[in-house]
């Protein structure tokens, strides 16, 4: 995934790139550019809450001449850790997602310690929730869910039909799509 960020502050989407790796996913990677140009590197790549206890968020941003203007970073969700400096240019943060496990959208702010006119590049970080989802079909049934064309399942319901299905949910989606499969194949 790409994502451009310029230097005025302002939020912007992500978007599918061409490149993938080797499991088959886009590299959740982003770039900036303008007057402050950054880049971000997110490792996992998905954060689901209750599973992912750590992040680590990789920052390239080159350093102005002159004298060394400290990159400052904030979170409008979670922890961050501090920013340490790898080398010139290159840093790392360790971010901590929040305990509570509904998805949601973390805003990540990075900047150079310049003054108060300071360009501030904003990226949003997908949270995503594990959500619930009861369903009764026929007894000995099989479940399925689709969530934003991920599928979840196969999901053996019991012996009155009913099955407890936890499924992984990015923010902003407010419906799944539940097909239920009998024993003689009816849908």
């Amino acid at each position: 995934m790409v994502l451009a960020v310029g230097g005025s502050p302002h939020l912007v989407r992500a978007q599918d790139d061409a490149q993938e790796t080797a499991q088959g996913t886009a590299p959740a990677e982003w770039s900036g550019e303008g007057r402050f140009e950054v880049r971000l590197r997110v490792e996992p790549e998905r954060i689901v809450l209750g599973k992912t206890s750590r992040v680590d968020l990789w920052v390239e941003a080159p350093e102005p001449e002159g004298p060394l203007r400290p990159l400052r970073a904030s979170v409008n969700v979670g922890r961050l850790g501090a920013v340490e400096r790898i080398e010139a240019g290159r840093y790392r943060i360790r971010y901590t997602p929040p305990r509570k496990k509904y998805p949601q959208l973390a805003v990540l702010a990075l900047w150079r310690e310049t003054g108060p006119e300071a360009p501030i590049a904003f990226f949003r970080l997908p949270l995503h929730g594990v959500a619930r989802v009861p369903v009764e079909t026929d007894p000995r049934g099989r479940v399925f869910v689709e969530v934003e064309g991920k599928t979840f399942g196969a999901f053996r319901a019991n012996r009155r039909g009913r099955v407890t299905v936890k499924v992984e949910v990015p923010p902003g989606v407010p419906e799944a799509r539940v097909v239920a499969k009998t024993k003689a194949g009816k849908k």
